[in-house]
């Protein structure tokens, strides 16, 4: 069985070095999540991905919702913003944009997708570098496959 499931946001960072932080708590097998990310920022920042991440609170559950619209299956993935942290965990990536890129610019949009690890907390950063204000969006998307 395949479901579909999304979360969409726009938030500011509002000075230099300002940051927002997501985190996806996989659920144990039979469950796959295949997750993907893809954020539109006006100004430079730096997205990092954690693997083990380690919280004393997992911070404030988002709204999600299902793509298929006439499906009452619910996510079995918990996801959040704003957790507070007791590691970062493994750092799997990082990528940086530069200000006053174009949406056509390879750096303004990000796209990355990953299957994630049964039972583990990923940590997704999104940091601001510069001063002033920026908006982002961000979309959250994921695939929760379970073996018939």
């Amino acid at each position: 069985m395949v479901n579909e499931f999304y979360y969409k946001t726009t938030f500011e960072l509002t000075d230099a070095a300002s940051k927002k932080e997501y985190l996806l708590v996989a659920p144990a097998l039979p469950v796959r999540i295949y997750s993907r990310i893809l954020l539109y920022a006006g100004d430079a920042f730096t997205m990092d991905l954690y693997e083990d991440t380690t919280t004393s609170n997992d911070g404030t559950s988002v709204t999600f919702f299902n793509v298929n619209r006439v499906s009452a299956e619910t996510q079995t993935m918990l996801s959040y913003h704003t957790p507070t942290l007791t590691g970062d965990g493994t750092l799997l990536w990082t990528t940086k944009t530069a200000a006053n890129k174009s949406i056509t610019g390879v750096s303004s949009k990000l796209n990355y997708e990953i299957l994630l690890k049964s039972g583990s907390k990923y940590m997704w950063r999104v940091t601001k570098n510069g001063a002033g204000t920026s908006f982002v969006d961000l979309d959250l998307w994921w695939i929760e496959h379970t073996p018939i």
